[in-house]
């Protein structure tokens, strides 16, 4: 985090608009007449009055203006200046959302805001009491693009700071893409979070791959996913049903429908193969991206197979790549709703059985 320079940083350059000095910060006529300086020595452009109605801390902080080498006022452009350990782009955040004249952008450090820099932009609305911006500030830990990137360290920040409940949900959900025991998994406030919460989240995982594993199992072995598509009742090519109008496997295929008084298909040895290691792989990262790739990817010794049948290597990959979609959509469905049970709701007994009634 920031800490306190020993001598104030000189004038560099002023902050983009709104803060620049050109134009009004919130679109009126009335000049600026205060500056915020940057640890860059970026200026920022300010009204003594906005900031007097947006943060007590800045009304009482008028009075304990830095003072310069020469013993005067630190003041540029006839401006009083303060100057703030913030950075330059942690400053341009905070000014944003507490005025508010736009929503920064979030993302990777190329493209916007990191999770240091949210952190210390917490910290700083902490610290200057911007009591309308910091819980603005604390839902930018919710972005899309930082938790797919860290959700494990969304997940102990959230707790640690405790950010709104949906977030944490989320962070949860995104560390399903990983390994329930992630290796070299190593981040600034692992310490700080509880074995509870992180037994907790342990948990989460467990039941999330174990009841996505069983459900999406369950429907391949009991025939449930048939057919491709239900209307025309095209079966998948790793199926062979008795009367279809598909041609005959090769022998090396094996796909056969075993009759009697209730037929049940049986699925081509390939795809038994296949499907027992995409149930493993979603046992222990259970994301829907796991179900979409591993289901629609085959490994080099089920490939050898398909190649060898003359239907199955023209349209094993179609067809995968179909039920792939259609599994992601029920592991989706399932996993957000076992974390909100888990992380919204009462978490009860009963979860595993309710989430599994969706099928």
């Amino acid at each position: 985090m920031s800490s306190t320079p020993t001598s104030p940083p000189p004038h560099k350059a002023n902050a983009r608009i709104p803060f620049s000095g050109a134009t009004s910060t919130d679109s009126d006529t009335r000049p600026t007449d205060f500056i915020l300086r940057s640890s860059g020595g970026v200026d920022f452009h300010v009204r003594k009055d906005m900031l007097k109605a947006l943060s007590d801390f800045f009304d009482d902080m008028f009075s304990m203006v830095e003072k310069g080498r020469d013993g005067e006022d630190l003041s540029y452009a006839g401006k009083t200046v303060l100057a703030l350990p913030e950075s330059t782009k942690v400053l341009y955040a905070l000014l944003s959302i507490a005025y508010p004249r736009q929503q920064p952008s979030v993302g990777t450090p190329e493209q916007g805001l990191g999770i240091d820099e949210i952190l210390e932009m917490m910290e700083a609305a902490q610290k200057y009491r911007f009591v309308i911006a910091e819980p603005l500030v604390k839902n930018l830990f919710g972005a899309p693009a930082l938790i797919q990137e860290n959700p494990h360290r969304i997940f102990a920040i959230a707790h640690i700071h405790q950010l709104p409940a949906d977030i944490v949900r989320k962070a949860a959900l995104g560390t399903l893409r990983f390994p329930v025991t992630p290796r070299f998994l190593e981040f600034p406030e692992m310490d700080r979070i509880s074995w509870s919460t992180a037994q907790r989240l342990f948990d989460f995982h467990q039941t999330c791959g174990t009841r996505v594993a069983e459900t999406l199992g369950e429907l391949i072995k009991c025939g449930r996913l048939l057919y491709r598509n239900n209307q025309t009742k095209t079966p998948y090519i790793w199926w062979h049903v008795t009367g279809d109008d598909s041609g005959m496997h090769n022998a090396p295929c094996g796909a056969r429908m075993v009759a009697g008084k209730n037929k049940a298909a049986t699925a081509a040895p390939w795809f038994t193969a296949h499907f027992a290691k995409v149930l493993a792989s979603i046992r222990a990262s259970p994301a829907p991206l796991t179900v979409l790739t591993r289901t629609a990817n085959v490994a080099p010794s089920e490939r050898t197979l398909i190649k060898a049948c003359i239907l199955c290597r023209k349209r094993a990959d179609d067809d995968l790549k179909n039920l792939a979609e259609g599994l992601t959509v029920q592991a989706y469905t399932m996993t957000e709703e076992i974390g909100k049970w888990h992380y919204i709701e009462e978490w009860v007994l009963l979860i595993a059985p309710a989430a599994k009634a969706y099928f």
